[in-house]
């Protein structure tokens, strides 16, 4: 796996982005191993939705399992309310506990202050890291398909870009997601494709075994926005392990909805 290394740190399983280490940015994405949730949420559920029927408490202790595996604070921690939207908000101050000041429906962050540690969650969604080494900005953005199709990558490259930041020196990951071998989506789907993106977008959904059903590859085609805003192809790092096949990871499908949520993170170092 290129570009990212399994490692241990302090006892809490990590895949960390060698390239942003390298340039003295933290960032890593967990597995579902090394908390305190009992099935089907086992064991580093990091979700806090009402929806799920892990405890609270079993919650704040797996992300105080990550601040304290990080040596971070819990006012370090920045957290999003996302809902498959668009925006991305820009946070300059530390958070409050588990709680931080973002308002609801943000998918994405980005800030240019270091010590904050910008977090998103997924369980088949990408998971995308963003840094800028030159400016010191960096962002975590969740792209559902939904997000894909409504180009949430593209428009971090924009805000970042609006805070100073040149795309060609702009640095992506791409944690783990379902990957085409295993996201079906319907007619429905691939129309909403076309009709936002034209012919083009039909490149990345093939015919899958069923009628009417398609196989779509959204890390393709979030990769190939990201390139159309100026993202150089050298510094996009992709980690090509899909959640529904791999069950050391959350996944939504797999998991019939039943599951937790894996988490993407990156706090520049001062």
């Amino acid at each position: 796996m290129n570009h990212f290394t399994h490692r241990i740190i302090r006892g809490l399983p990590l895949i960390t982005v060698d390239p942003f280490l390298k340039q003295g940015c933290f960032a890593a994405y967990t597995t579902r191993e090394g908390g305190v949730s009992p099935p089907p949420y086992d064991s580093l559920n990091l979700s806090f939705s009402p929806t799920r029927k892990d405890s609270r408490e079993n919650v704040e202790k797996n992300w105080s399992i990550v601040l304290q595996a990080l040596d971070c604070f819990p006012q370090q921690l920045i957290r999003t309310h996302q809902t498959h939207s668009n925006r991305i908000a820009y946070v300059n101050h530390p958070g409050q506990s588990f709680f931080p000041d973002i308002p609801s429906g943000v998918d994405g962050v980005v800030t240019d202050r270091h010590e904050l540690m910008l977090t998103v969650v997924t369980a088949d969604c990408q998971g995308l890291l963003f840094y800028d080494p030159k400016k010191k900005i960096s962002a975590a953005i969740h792209s559902g398909w939904r997000g894909a199709l409504a180009d949430i990558g593209g428009k971090a490259v924009c805000k970042m870009a609006a805070m100073g930041s040149d795309p060609a020196d702009i640095l992506v990951a791409g944690g783990p997601s379902i990957g085409t071998c295993c996201f079906e989506v319907g007619e429905d789907v691939l129309s909403l494709f076309q009709e936002q993106w034209g012919s083009d977008a039909l490149a990345y959904f093939t015919p899958g075994d069923a009628k009417g059903k398609y196989m779509g590859d959204m890390p393709s085609f979030t990769r190939n926005r990201l390139l159309k805003q100026g993202i150089q192809p050298e510094h996009i790092y992709w980690m090509s392990l899909c959640t529904c096949c791999h069950d050391v990871f959350f996944s939504h499908r797999r998991q019939k909805g039943e599951r937790g949520t894996l988490a993407a993170l990156i706090i520049m170092k001062g």
